[in-house]
């Protein structure tokens, strides 16, 4: 991939008017950076805490991830106990219990192109009935899938 961050452009440009030039007062703002790696690590460290604090949609996304890994974690260090010590299970049989979270995992992924197919024609049909005007898709168009995916699989 070609490089397209704006500093790395400039510094590789300076380096290259130093070559063919010979003269040496071309330098890109990277390169005259002074800061010390205390400094950089402390900014790197900021910028991810500036926009958690000062944009919600990244804080409700990281908390909505947060909340999800957390629980599929729980479901990794849970089931070994309870399925051991409650129903005792074998150890080859407790390995068993994590097939379906493997099969939900992998209908999930293999039914994604239906589901967007399926929200491709719900945003068609919206727009033919708005008369062929572009509209801001509805938010319950992508609700289908969860819906599928709530009905327990048990009786």
């Amino acid at each position: 991939m070609p490089e397209t961050f704006h500093k790395v452009l400039l510094k590789k440009k300076a380096q290259e008017k130093r070559q063919t030039t010979w003269v040496d007062q071309w330098y890109a703002p990277a390169e005259r950076n002074t800061k010390s790696v205390g400094r950089a690590v402390l900014h790197s460290c900021y910028v991810p805490f500036k926009l958690l604090i000062f944009e919600p949609m990244c804080l409700l996304l990281c908390i909505y991830s947060a909340i999800l890994l957390g629980i599929l974690y729980l479901f990794f260090g849970a089931f070994g106990l309870v399925f051991s010590h409650n129903h005792d299970f074998e150890l080859w049989q407790v390995g068993l219990a994590f097939i379906g979270i493997g099969v939900g995992m992998v209908l999930g992924v293999a039914t994604n192109p239906f589901w967007h197919k399926n929200y491709l024609r719900l945003v068609a049909n919206q727009e033919k009935a708005a008369g062929g005007v572009k509209q801001k898709p509805e938010p319950e168009f992508r609700l289908p899938p969860a819906v599928l995916g709530a009905v327990p699989c048990h009786p």
